[in-house]
Formats: structure tokens, sequence, C-alpha cells
């Protein structure tokens, strides 16, 4: 759609489809991935190929400029509030960018282009055998399913033909696609071509991102469109005359990827399999091909076109429809809306526990670790307040001081540093965990130096709860000394920040002890409501003092004290507080990314210079 609204903006000169484009191109934009980045390449490139291809270059341009414009306008002002918040957040993510030779190990290896005509070669809708982590390690970052590309064995041979033997893919309204076919195949084979390294190197925003495979997104959209674009020209100029060269690439590079196939199939004794699945594909696409040149008479033409057309929609659905690699039964998600036997007991028993503890004023997380894999999003779904969950990007220190793991259902996953050593470590107890939630019982998880005082609330399998005690209120008052050692925002002329102090040596040494004492208990905080996005608290002290929330400092926070905006402090590397002064306050956090201090805020990290606050 971007795409077509682009040629149609440059065509007709038209602000009105201009903006249209600014709009659709903007949501693409905002997918914030690299196959978005790529596809805005290509929304690029499409603009430059239309300049690059009128006679008159300059005058093109001059007399398009106005509608530019307006793109860049209109784009620019729907990007640039998302896209600054995005990059203050991978700015303080765990993984703003990516290295190279793990970026390589997500590489498509060579003989999956078979997959392309040839949907089983690798038994991949039954017993996977292909390349990927258990039979490559160059490759180990793929899987099945991102290396399966299947297109269809009949568009393949009409690309094949008509398209590269007949060198219509290279016609005058074709060079676009088929340059952007070529590039994205290039860049989806990763380490087996030169083409991904430079552009991780050169290119900026490409090392911000892992697997070269997912240009097979971009070589899916392009690989369509050419193909159109030839049965189109088959139904209007009929079949092409075939041309030496074209004819010998598209043969050999077909035998080439399809031996290759065999040849690995072959390791795992599955090179006979492989065979009748490219045996198959290529008598479909013999079949097709003999079709349409028999019915290559101009009247017959458009009719042989629309049946082809049926036959290669049949495929895709023959083969994509309801696939293991697309569709999993409901059953295997239940948990998340109807649980039933054992699972829907413990989470029954759980979130009886939580609900007594909000009784008690108290608000306890929850850690959840070595479930299924629909676990990894129990607690979202149930509204538990959890360490943990499938996250792969996480606010840095968070990462570094707790270190969770990118999924929960992979024990091995959970570390445990010095700042986060058990679960009963004062870090864990700042974090107010209260609840564990096991597939194994606890004295079988590695990394444990030692077991945690804990409480057995039920005894697996299939789960495990156990209770922690000790956890800090969420909120509480600190005194003058409590305060001052605490606090952040008051480091001695010198000292790294947080964010250049090594972070596990940091919390641990400002977590060592608890901070809780009568000494530096002034008064007392109490969380009136607490819902996404925002707390309300009440305070009453003799004195001033520091409130400590234990929810994570990030910027987009804001506080306000009985309505009065109040800068929010760092305190202890990972929480929030503020300065109250004595007496009985109505106090209110509130988290406003979209507010003109954040925006500058985000811009300022943006360019490197200093933010003036939270």
């Amino acid at each position: 759609m971007a795409l077509l609204l682009l040629q149609l903006a440059l065509e007709k000169r038209s602000h009105a489809i201009a903006v249209g484009f600014a709009i659709v191109a903007s949501g693409v934009a905002l997918g914030r991935n690299q196959v978005a980045l790529l596809l805005c390449a290509l929304l690029l490139f499409a603009a430059v190929a239309e300049l690059m291809s009128s006679q008159q270059a300059v005058r093109y341009l001059r007399e398009r400029l106005g509608v530019l414009t307006t793109m860049a306008v209109a784009g620019g002002a729907l990007l640039i509030v998302p896209m600054l918040l995005t990059l203050q957040f991978a700015h303080l993510s765990n993984r703003p960018a990516e290295l190279l030779d793990d970026a390589l190990r997500g590489s498509l290896y060579p003989a999956n282009l078979a997959t392309l005509a040839v949907p089983n070669i690798f038994g991949t809708h039954s017993s996977y055998w292909g390349p990927g982590a258990a039979a490559s390690a160059e490759v180990d970052l793929t899987d099945d399913s991102g290396n399966y590309l299947f297109f269809g064995a009949v568009p393949t041979c009409l690309l094949l033909w008509l398209g590269v033997a007949g060198g219509r893919a290279w016609q005058p309204g074709r060079r676009l696609m088929t340059c952007t076919l070529a590039i994205s195949c290039l860049f989806m084979l990763g380490r087996y071509t030169l083409f991904y390294g430079l552009a991780f190197q050169f290119v900026p925003g490409i090392d911000l991102f892992r697997r070269p495979t997912d240009a097979s997104f971009v070589f899916g959209i392009a690989l369509a469109i050419l193909t159109g674009h030839c049965l189109a020209d088959y139904v209007r100029e009929g079949v092409p005359q075939l041309r030496p060269l074209g004819t010998l690439a598209a043969v050999s590079a077909s035998l080439a990827v399809v031996s290759s196939a065999i040849a690995f199939s072959a390791r795992t004794g599955h090179a006979l399999d492989a065979t009748r699945g490219a045996v198959i594909a290529g008598t479909i696409m013999l079949i097709a091909g003999a079709f349409l040149f028999a019915m290559r008479r101009h009247p017959a033409r458009a009719a042989a076109a629309a049946l082809v057309t049926l036959a290669a929609v049949a495929e895709l659905l023959w083969w994509n429809t309801a696939s293991r690699l697309n569709a999993e039964p409901w059953d295997s998600y239940a948990v998340l809306e109807t649980p039933t036997g054992a699972e829907a007991a413990a989470i029954a028993l759980l979130e009886n526990a939580i609900a007594a503890e909000h009784r008690r004023g108290a608000n306890p997380r929850v850690e959840v670790l070595g479930l299924g894999g629909p676990w990894q999003n129990l607690a979202m779904v149930r509204g538990w307040e959890a360490t943990n969950g499938y996250n792969p990007l996480r606010i840095g220190l968070y990462d570094h001081l707790v270190s969770p793991g990118e999924q929960n259902w992979d024990v091995s996953q959970r570390q445990f540093p010095l700042s986060f050593n058990n679960y009963d470590c004062s870090l864990a107890k700042a974090l107010g965990l209260t609840y564990l939630v096991l597939g194994s019982p606890l004295e079988r998880l590695s990394g444990l130096s030692t077991l945690p005082p804990s409480e057995l609330l039920l005894s697996g399998p299939p789960v495990w709860i156990y209770r922690i005690p000790g956890a800090m209120p969420r909120v509480h008052m600190l005194g003058e000394f409590g305060a001052e050692a605490t606090r952040l925002d008051r480091r001695p002329r010198g000292e790294a920040s947080p964010d250049q102090a090594p972070a596990e040596a940091q919390a641990a040494s400002r977590l060592s002890t608890p901070l809780l004492s009568t000494e530096s208990s002034p008064g007392i905080a109490k969380i009136v409501s607490a819902a996404p996005g925002r707390v309300e608290i009440a305070t009453t002290s003799a004195s001033r003092g520091l409130l400590m929330l234990h929810d994570l400092y990030y910027p987009g926070w804001m506080a306000e004290i009985d309505g009065k905006a109040t800068p929010i402090l760092r305190a202890d590397v990972l929480f929030r507080a503020l300065e109250v002064p004595a007496g009985t306050h109505h106090i209110t956090f509130r988290f406003v990314p979209f507010s003109l201090g954040n925006l500058r805020a985000a811009l300022n990290a943006v360019l490197g210079r200093p933010s003036g606050g939270s």
C-alpha cells in the first residue's frame, strides 16, 4: 500500500495522496524492528528509482519537491514522538546493539532456498531435520519456522521461466523489485555472502538487530510482486523467447540449491524423503509450465493465468493453513484463559495468597520460573506483579542487577549475580519478591549457593509455590541519615553515575544491609491506590524525610505533593524517591511519557546532552 501511494503521489503530484503515503509509511516505520527498517529502505529506494528513471531528473525533482516536502513533514510529525521515546528506551535498555558474530548466527543456510518450491524438503511439516540449532552451529539462532520460505512451486516456476529465463524480470518497471529480490536474498544469507557484513558495519541501524533472516519478509514481498508482473506480462504478451544466459542461470541455480538440500538431508538419513519432495514439486512446476505454454494463444491466456493463480493459492492453503508453524492447539494455551486441573488449583492458591497480602497492605511481587511457554505471560494476563517474564528487552540496570533472563520457561537463563545472589538478598526484599512459582522444587534450581528461607505452599508436580519472608514494604519513609545514604542525586564530585558505575557492585554495596530501622523511619507512608501508570500515596511524618517507592526509576514519571509538581529522585540505583516535608500529604506518581519535559529529556539523551531532570 505504501509503495502504491508513493508512486501515485509522485505521478499525480498529489499532496492528499502524499499525506496518505506518510500515514501508511509511518505505520510501517513504527514496527520499530529490522523488518520495518528494511521496508523503509525499500520505500526510499523506490523514490530514488522513480527519480532516476525519469528523462529529466532535475525537472522531475523540482516539480515534485512540494509533494516530497509534504511526505517528509507529515511523516516526521507522526514519527518524531514515538521514535524519540523508542530511542530513549534503547539508550537505557539492556540490548541497544548486537555483535556481528552473534547476528551472523541468524543467517539463512543457502540450502533453505529450496523450501521456496519444495515445502517439506527438510521435513518442516513433520519432523524437521534441516539447518538450525540442532544441525548447524553456525546458524544456531535460526529454526524451522524462520528457515521456511515456501512461496509455491507454481509461482517459483513463473519466476524462473518467465522472469529469469525469459528476461522479463529486468524489463522497465520490474527492475526495482528484481534488485530488491537480489539484495534481500544476499542480506538474509548473512554469513554466506559479503553483503550482510558490509551492511552491518556501514548501514545505520542494521547493527541494532540480529537475524539476517528477517530480510525474508522483504524477499517474499519482492517475490510476490515480481511474479505478479511476470504473469501479467504473460497475459499481455504471451510466452517470452528464452535467453541462453538467463536459462542457464535459472536451471543451474535451481539444481544447485535442491541438490545441496538433498545432500544436507542425507546427513540425517533423509535423502530419499528430500528427493521425493523435490520430484513432486518439480512435477508441479512442469505441469504448470506446460499448461501455460499450451494456452499461449491470446484468447486463452487470461483464463490460463487465472487457473494457474488458483493453483498457486490452493498450494499455499494446503501447506500453510493451520500449520504447526503458524498455529497451535488452543489447549496449549488454556492456562492463559481457562486453566483446569492442577494448574487452576495452583493459580487459585497463589491469587488467594496475593489477595491476603493486599488486605494486609502489602504489595507482593512474584517470580514464575521453569514452567511451560504459556506461563511466560501468565503474570501479565492475571495481573500479578512479576520480576520476570518473556521480555527480550528490559531496562539495562534492572537486567544487570536482577538478571531474570529473556524467557522464564528456561531455568538456565535465570542468573544470580552479586547484586541478586539469592531470593532472600536485599535487592529481592527491596523489590518485594514474596512468591516463587516454579516448575520443579526449589532445591533443584541451579545457581543458588544456599537455599533461602521459604514456606512451601504447594508441592507439585506440575507447580511448586513458595513464600519468601522478609519482603520490604513497597513504600516507606526515611529520615535524614537514611535519606542521604540512599539517594543518588547528591553524589560527591567525580563519583560515577548509576549508568557509569559497575551496576552489580554498586547495588551490592548500597543494598548490602536493610535500610529500614526505627531511627530512619520518621513517618508513615501508605499506598492509597495503585494502577499501571499511577500510584497514590498518603504520608504522615513529624519531620522532613525521603519517601522511598520501590518501583523502577525511569524517565517519564512525574510526581506531585498535594497537587504541586516535585522532582523525582533516583534512590538505591533502581528506585524512585521524593523529598517530603513534615506533616500529612497526598502524593501522586504519574507516568506521562508524552509530556514536554520527558520529550525534551529524550531529545537530550539522543543528542548526548545532559538532561535537566526526570
